[in-house]
């Protein structure tokens, strides 16, 4: 049996922690192992748990804060923000910290799942919205 993709999920709303705990241990491949407060202090948390994929909640401004020190601290970690609005310099900043997804909390919840497994296979993922604030990719000479 292949080992569980393992999840720690970072939002300040107890009812979005405990919805996304609720939805995603639906699934038989994903492990929850730890859902906290948005905080300082959930960095030595996660540096302890090696959570394959941190979902963190970026609702508010400033909650990017934590993308330096999670990316210092877990660099095993995949992050993937979800959150209920975003813009053009959200993405971009998140893109340059290496998040490797960005999701609006409208996705559907089928859409959350997907995007976990598919970034724990090492791809990319983002809500068809923000695909618009992504930056034009070069084309080779």
């Amino acid at each position: 049996m292949t080992a569980p993709v393992r999840i720690m999920i970072i939002d300040d709303a107890p009812n979005v922690r405990q919805g996304l705990k609720a939805l995603l241990t639906t699934a038989p491949d994903i492990e929850i192992v730890a859902a906290e407060r948005h905080a300082a202090q959930t960095v030595p948390i996660a540096a302890a748990l090696h959570p394959d994929i941190i979902i963190l909640d970026a609702a508010r401004k400033g909650r990017f804060q934590l993308l330096p020190a999670l990316r210092q601290q877990c660099p095993h970690a995949q992050i993937l923000i979800l959150t209920s609005r975003a813009e053009a310099e959200d993405v971009n900043y998140a893109i340059a910290e290496g998040v490797r997804g960005f999701l609006l909390k409208e996705a559907l919840s089928t859409d959350l799942v997907t995007a976990v497994r598919d970034i724990f296979q090492g791809k990319t993922v983002f809500h068809p919205v923000l695909l618009s604030y992504l930056p034009p990719f070069s084309k080779p000479a």
